[in-house]
Parts: structure tokens; sequence; C-alpha cells
């Protein structure tokens, strides 16, 4: 468990390539812990950071939306419905230090955790499940968060790097008043509410240079 992490609950609406942007730039420059969730402008499908984009042409052939590449790995999700969060916990502290099982587990586990308090039976996934899709819900790798039926409801995609763990999950559905606050809770010792500065050029530089760019999204 952290002992302190900072919240924030995002309410501008973004487009795609802004919230990897943003994601990216709280990686890069936080120093201490936080848990952001966040919103999207409009219909978004984005990639894993190894997806192919051929796979999400076969799997959504009329889309019209927008699509954005991650820098985690993970599936292809569909933003339109989900509930999107990413973690930040800088070098040092001990989740960061932890092996990618053991901080994907913790995570899942406080996830299950807080949705069985808000009455939604869950658990954790026992192993993987052998799956050809390249879509996020369609398959279930060990510790992804499971519904009462078997079903994949939350799933994420993690790296680390020189300045720490970067932890970008979705949930299936919309999740009850306070989750955000819950889940934090159940992550850290103490929750404080922040809105970190966000420098708006170094935002608007990153979305033209990278997330936007058409060589980052074909990439694979």
């Amino acid at each position: 468990m952290l002992e302190s992490l900072h919240l924030w609950n995002d309410l501008e609406v973004r487009s795609g390539f802004e919230n990897m942007a943003v994601d990216e730039l709280l990686w890069e420059t936080g120093v201490v812990p936080l848990l952001r969730t966040y919103r999207w402008d409009g219909h978004w499908l984005s990639l894993g950071y190894f997806s192919r984009l051929q796979a999400l042409k076969d799997a959504f052939p009329s889309w019209q939306g927008g699509v954005v590449r991650r820098p985690t790995g993970g599936g292809i999700v569909d933003h339109r419905h989900d509930w999107t969060y990413s973690l930040f916990v800088p070098r040092g502290f001990p989740l960061a230090e932890m092996s990618a099982a053991d901080r994907y587990r913790f995570i899942h586990s406080a996830i299950a955790q807080v949705m069985q308090k808000h009455g939604a039976s869950s658990a954790l996934c026992g192993e993987d499940r052998g799956s050809s899709s390249d879509l996020c819900f369609e398959g279930a790798v060990a510790n992804d968060v499971l519904d009462h039926q078997g079903n994949k409801i939350a799933g994420a995609g993690q790296r680390r790097g020189r300045s720490g763990l970067l932890h970008q999950g979705s949930i299936s559905h919309l999740p009850s008043q306070n989750f955000a606050f819950d889940l934090a809770s159940v992550l850290s010792q103490r929750v404080e509410f922040q809105t970190p500065r966000i420098d708006p050029q170094s935002l608007e530089k990153l979305v033209e240079t990278k997330y936007a760019s058409n060589t980052w999204t074909a990439k694979k």
C-alpha cells in the first residue's frame, strides 16, 4: 500500500491524443504517486503499444471515430462506454519496484475490492486464458478482474520507465459514484485531491509530434 496518493478527477473532456499526452507528461515529470480519472471527447479506440493497427481495422471496419496508440501494452479498447484511469508511481516507491505480475495483481485486487463494496460481484482471473483476439475485453490474463459470470470487466496496460510506473486501466462500464476515491483509499493510507499543472506548450508539442502522428499510430 502507498502511504499517500494524489487523486485527480480530470473533468476536462479531451481527445484521445491529448489524454495519452497528459498521461505521458505526468509519467515523466511526476514526483508523487497520482491516480487520474479522465474522459474522452467523442468516440475513441485505443491501441496497446504492441497492438496491430490492421487488427483494429479488421475488428471495426466501419469505424468513424478517433484512434490513438497508448504508451503501455494491452489490447484494443473501445472507450465509448468504459471508465478509464491512470496510475503513476515514481521510482523508489515499493509499488513501482514490484514485478509486473505483482503490481498488476495489487492494483486489480484493489479494484475488485471496491467493486464488491459497491455491490458488484468480482474476482481476479486465476490464469491466462488463451485468446486469438486483439480486443482487450475478449480475452483475460492472470489478475484481470472478472464478473460473477467469468467475463472480463477490468484490464490494463503497464510500462515502467526511468521515471517510474505508468498503469493505464479500463473498466468496461461506468462504476458507482465515489469509485475513484474508494479505489484511491484502498491503494493508499492517505488521499489528497490535487490538480497537477500541465504545461500547455509541452502538451501541445507532444500531441502534435507523437500521439496525433500517423507514424506513431501505425508503428506496428
